[in-house]
């Protein structure tokens, strides 16, 4: 390994990629503010302090294979290419301009969005009124019966609901950079809907974007348009997190008595409900006990469709001292309720994760594939696979399959799960090192007139780290790691199904686990990450999701 002093590890926790619910705190005070924007390394104050070799000094090998791992995987997680829309300049076929003047291409005008086969990033409920003439804002006679009918009243009665409605054109020469015709038609429906322009935004989609494809003259009518959209339901989406956060706080303020473990019901409820309002199937919420000395907190298992919580553990990883089960609500700080809160909406965005991976998978069959293969490819109860299914007859956005895609591949038969294999083993392996040795780690580096510095990281390398885990770290992390690279640079494609079978069992059945400071992808990096290297884990990928890694 070298000199002392080339070991460049410190024990961090991994808080660079908080899941959605750690935005529970965004309207809850100055004090809560400041808890969310905390960076990592507050994230390990609870910790003692240690000091740290200089950034100078060479990695050991390991370091590189990892990092070159993490490239490898990480940043081209997100699987399998989009179906493709039309965006060049089309021209009309004969006659269709004159036809779509006169009395329009498709009928109805207004149709909900699930109807069109459209993967455009709105919700399937979001409604489109479409045929416009070619080049006019005007919107057309039938358009407007058939918004004055029912239309007009649902619309206008979701009044919690904001709409954004945007205009859209064909691709044609004149139509397709046209601007201005794209928000002069979603204003001309905005003065027809009145309240929910009101409650919304009012504008022009982006230049290139287009409800469907260019290819046929109903596509193209489709495109002449104006869609009132609302976006797709899932739990990280802002309005959905918000909701959660006012029943969260509302609890907290209105039942001074109840207790944490009431909290944890309470909240575990709304998660539950608003994955059903999202069209995922209900997971069933039981208590449970996660293994001492581990920081798993709760876990949720897709082939049982359950989320474990162990109240205790999520009680003592409140932030706040002396935090038990029974300590009440009178008792227990805004920062704590947040954290209690967000444990329990994660899992819950695991059940919403693997239901629409579930459904990606399903839609990619075709229709070709049963509940019972579905459900055994991917490791998940036979009727949330039925469900699946069955949803998987209305498409789902291009931004949601992609994610499905991602998701998947760290399900049963995934590309990834050889990865996920070794980085639990991995993890698992150093949680063993800084629980026996968390100690002697303490004392060796607790400043005084004996303070060892950057050779106290090497003396803990060489009494602690090396002979403990000489077998799983120091030999076959390095070659396992070699070997995954060579895997996944071989296969580039995204996960069959049922074709591919990965010879690798996940480790913990399919579950996905909430750990003290996990991120959103539920992979949490194991214990030791090296220093100056943690910033760039999410450089490289355009922002993509990909497997976290002890890099």
């Amino acid at each position: 390994m070298g000199q002392p002093g080339c070991l460049r590890w410190r024990p961090v926790r991994s808080a660079d990629r908080r899941p959605p619910g750690a935005t529970l705190c965004r309207k809850w005070g100055a004090a809560v503010r400041e808890r969310t924007t905390r960076s990592s390394k507050a994230s390990a104050a609870g910790k003692a302090k240690r000091p740290v070799p200089d950034e100078t000094e060479p990695s050991p090998p390991e370091l590189h294979r990892l990092l070159r791992l993490q490239r490898s995987a990480g940043n081209r997680a997100v699987a399998g290419a989009l179906v493709p829309v039309q965006r060049d300049p089309v021209a009309y076929e004969p006659g269709e301009s004159e036809t779509a003047t006169a009395r329009g291409v498709i009928s109805p005008d207004v149709r909900l969005l699930a109807g069109t086969g459209s993967r455009f990033n709105a919700a399937a409920n979001s409604v489109l009124v479409a045929d416009f003439r070619p080049n006019s804002a005007v919107v057309r006679t039938s358009a407007r019966e058939e918004l004055s009918g029912s239309w007009t009243r649902i619309l206008e009665g979701q009044r919690t609901r904001q709409y954004a409605l945007l205009g859209f054109t064909d691709a044609t020469g004149d139509e397709g950079p046209n601007q201005s015709l794209r928000l002069n038609r979603a204003r001309a429906v905005a003065a027809l809907l009145p309240g929910t322009a009101g409650r919304g935004v009012v504008g022009a989609a982006p230049t290139g974007e287009f409800i469907t494809g260019n290819t046929t003259r109903e596509e193209r009518a489709l495109n002449r348009a104006v869609l009132i959209r609302l976006p797709p339901e899932e739990l990280r989406e802002v309005g959905q997190v918000d909701r959660y956060s006012a029943a969260a706080v509302a609890f907290w303020q209105t039942h001074p008595t109840a207790t944490v473990t009431d909290l944890v019901d309470a909240v575990s409820r709304e998660a539950v409900g608003m994955l059903v309002d999202n069209g995922v199937p209900a997971p069933d919420v039981v208590p449970g006990t996660v293994p001492k000395a581990s920081s798993t907190l709760a876990f949720f298992s897709a082939e049982d469709w359950q989320i474990t919580l162990d109240t205790g553990a999520l009680a003592g990883a409140s932030g706040q001292a002396g935090v038990t089960p029974a300590t009440t609500m009178a008792g227990l700080s805004v920062e704590a309720v947040a954290e209690l809160s967000q444990a329990c909406y994660h899992e819950a965005r695991h059940a919403e994760q693997a239901f629409l991976a579930a459904r990606a998978a399903a839609e990619e069959q075709g229709g070709a594939t049963d509940p019972a293969t579905l459900a055994r490819s991917l490791g998940i109860r036979a009727d949330v696979a039925a469900a699946a299914v069955t949803a998987s007859s209305v498409v789902l956005p291009d931004v949601l399959r992609a994610k499905g895609d991602a998701w998947r591949s760290f399900m049963r038969g995934g590309r990834y799960v050889p990865y996920r294999t070794w980085n639990e083993k991995l993890k698992s392996q150093i949680e063993i090192f800084n629980f026996v040795f968390g100690p002697q780690i303490s004392k060796w580096t607790t400043p005084g007139p004996d303070l060892l510095g950057a050779a106290a990281i090497w003396t803990i390398w060489e009494k602690g780290l090396h002979p403990t885990l000489d077998k799983n770290f120091r030999r076959d992390l390095s070659f396992r790691a070699d070997a995954l690279i060579r895997d996944l640079q071989r296969d580039r494609t995204p996960d069959p199904l049922p074709r591919r079978r990965v010879a690798h069992p996940e480790p913990d059945g399919g579950q996905a686990v909430h750990h003290v400071g996990q991120g959103e992808i539920g992979q949490r990096p194991a214990g030791l990450r090296c220093r100056g290297q943690a910033r760039r884990r999410e450089q490289g990928s355009g922002g993509q999701q990909g497997p976290a890694v002890v890099a």
